[in-house]
C-alpha cells in the first residue's frame, strides 16, 4: 500500500519531503511558508495535492483538542492538517503526518494517526493541559481552559496557570 504523507509547514522549511508515496497538505501551509527557499520547494513539488479537509473531520479534531486543552495551542492550519490526515485515514489510506509541533503530535496520537517528527524529538507522552492554582496547587482538569470565573482558584482565590500533565506514554 502506498503511504500518504500529510506535510506540515516544517517539512517545507527543513526540506524533509519523502520521495515515495502520495504527498498532501492544506491551503493554510502556503500562508505559513515565509522564506523564498521554502516557498520554492512548496511550489515546485511535483505531485503535491493541496486539499481542504471536510468539516466533519475539522469538528472531530476540535473535539479531541478541546478534551486535551490543545485547542488553545493549535493554529487553524494545524487543525486542518490533523483533519486532513484523519480524513485520508478514514478513506482507507496508510497515512503518516510529518510535524515537529508537539500539540499536533499529541492530537494525532489521540486520533490514532501515525506521526513522524522531522528535526525535533518525537514527543514521548500524551499531554493533557490543565489549569493549576499557583497558591494551593489545586488542578482544574476541564481540558486546560480557564475554568472557574476569572481564572482564579475557587478554594484560595489565587490565579490559575496552564500546566501540562503527562497522560500516556507514546509508542
Amino acid at each position: 500500500m502506498v503511504i500518504t504523507y500529510v506535510l506540515d509547514t516544517s517539512a517545507f522549511i527543513y526540506g524533509t519531503i519523502p520521495g515515495d508515496g502520495e504527498i498532501v497538505t492544506t491551503p493554510g501551509v502556503y500562508g505559513e511558508v515565509k522564506d523564498e527557499q521554502s516557498k520554492l520547494r512548496l511550489d515546485m513539488l511535483e505531485g503535491l495535492r493541496v486539499i481542504s479537509p471536510e468539516a466533519e473531520y475539522v469538528q472531530a479534531i476540535a473535539k479531541l483538542a478541546g478534551a486535551t486543552g490543545d485547542d488553545q495551542r493549535l493554529s487553524a492550519t494545524d487543525r486542518d492538517l490533523l483533519a486532513l490526515a484523519l480524513q485520508e485515514k478514514t478513506a482507507g489510506k496508510d497515512v503518516e503526518l510529518l510535524s515537529d509541533d508537539y500539540s499536533v503530535q499529541n492530537i494525532a496520537r489521540k486520533a490514532g494517526l501515525r506521526i513522524r517528527a522531522l528535526r525535533q524529538k518525537k514527543s514521548k507522552y500524551g499531554i493533557v493541559w490543565e489549569m493549576r492554582c499557583i497558591g494551593c496547587g489545586r488542578a482544574y482538569r476541564e481540558g486546560g481552559k480557564a475554568s472557574p470565573e476569572g481564572g482564579t482558584c475557587e478554594v484560595c482565590g489565587s490565579p490559575l496557570r496552564q500546566k501540562k500533565r503527562f497522560a500516556t506514554r507514546s509508542k
